[in-house]
């Protein structure tokens, strides 16, 4: 079962790093559960809940790199790659590695989808509407009780406003809601099969 990441940049000091981690559902495929939502100071730190094993072996982790230039894109990258090569030891003592697959990428404003040389940019109207799509249909499941679920839910509604702001009109949560919807974008790129398109 792949699990579904994505890092996000504070907007506003202090800087931190804004994780969503999500799955589909166990029983029912077509559900996307955020399971963890994780503000940290490190790209380790935010993703330390990601687990090393699961019950069919080590986790295939799909990490979605939003790389705003406040976030530093390329040292954060080299943050990931160096926790891919990191190993643990399964339940049977062997030495393994989760599989980690980094996907760097920018939300931008506008509905166009284009490629540069390591990244790609992606419309933040066409993964917002995603996530409202997934959560219209039921198909979004965030756990209330998840320490920063209101907190997405407040930067959710700020960053639905698509307008240009000032850094005095900018919301501190929209970090939180922009990696939940990334993750839900992706996830409902992974379903119709189009996320090579970022490859």
């Amino acid at each position: 079962m792949n699990i579904l990441c994505a890092l996000t940049g504070s907007p506003l000091p202090p800087r931190c790093v804004a994780a969503a981690i999500g799955r589909p559902d166990k029983a029912e495929r077509r559900i996307l559960r955020i399971t963890h939502l994780r503000r940290a100071g490190s790209v380790a730190e935010a993703l330390a809940d990601v687990p090393q094993e699961l019950p069919a072996g080590p986790p295939r982790v799909e990490v979605l790199l939003e790389t705003s230039d406040y976030i530093g894109g390329p040292v954060m990258t080299g943050e990931l790659e160096t926790m891919a090569r990191l190993q643990f030891k399964d339940r049977l003592g062997r030495w393994v590695r989760r599989q980690w697959e980094i996907i760097p990428l920018q939300a931008v404003p506008g509905d166009r989808i284009g490629d540069t040389e390591w990244k790609a940019d992606v419309s933040r109207r066409v993964i917002l509407a995603a996530l409202v799509s997934l959560g219209l249909a039921g198909r979004l499941k965030i756990r209330p009780s998840l320490p920063l679920a209101a907190a997405f839910q407040d930067g959710l509604a700020s960053l639905r406003e698509h307008r240009p702001r000032s850094e005095e009109e900018l919301n501190p949560n929209e970090d939180l809601a922009l990696a939940v919807a990334l993750v839900a974008w992706w996830f409902s790129l992974r379903e119709e099969g189009t996320s090579r398109i970022l490859k």
